[in-house]
């Protein structure tokens, strides 16, 4: 039996179909961090009784992003996850941001007055943001700044006192 050679068509082929598969791997990891999730508002249940802090939110009208953020665990044992959400006083939907978990240096005291609790040592820190076109955000309404936070299967919200709109 004779080898048969793969022509410059056959290659070119191969190579295309490589780069369309990769370019779809990239288009779904890119999209799922871009992913503004509807949220049930119903199934989180208030709580006042954790510390946080919200850093500077940068916010252009089209974009928001929270990159200076943590949240206190109940206990030092709790594993938790935690999402930054809106909240739209006009429709009562609640939207989660892509948020991602960041290391914490060090809480200082100025950050933990504001939420007027101490730092026990088990927060977690958080960088949140999104592009606010791809939720149905409107301009001319209010949105609450929330916390999220889901730990074996509770889920509680926490309300920051800071808004956008």
């Amino acid at each position: 039996m004779r080898k048969q050679k793969l022509t410059k068509k056959a290659y070119m082929f191969i190579l295309f179909l490589c780069m369309a598969v990769v370019g779809v791997l990239l288009i779904a990891i890119a999209g799922n961090a871009v992913i503004i999730r509807k949220v049930n508002p119903v199934e989180y249940e208030k709580t006042e009784s954790v510390a946080f802090f919200l850093g500077d939110v940068n916010y252009s009208g089209s974009m928001v992003q929270i990159p200076n953020a943590w949240i206190e665990a109940e206990s030092s044992t709790d594993v938790f996850d935690v999402h930054i959400g809106l909240y739209c006083e006009n429709t009562g939907e609640l939207y989660q941001l892509p948020s991602q978990y960041v290391e914490l240096a060090s809480v200082d005291d100025t950050e933990t007055a504001v939420s007027g609790q101490q730092d026990t040592g088990s927060s977690r820190g958080v960088y949140a943001w999104g592009i606010l076109r791809l939720m149905k955000y409107r301009p001319d309404y209010t949105y609450d700044i929330y916390f999220l936070i889901e730990n074996g299967g509770e889920k509680k919200y926490i309300d920051t006192g800071v808004t956008l709109g």
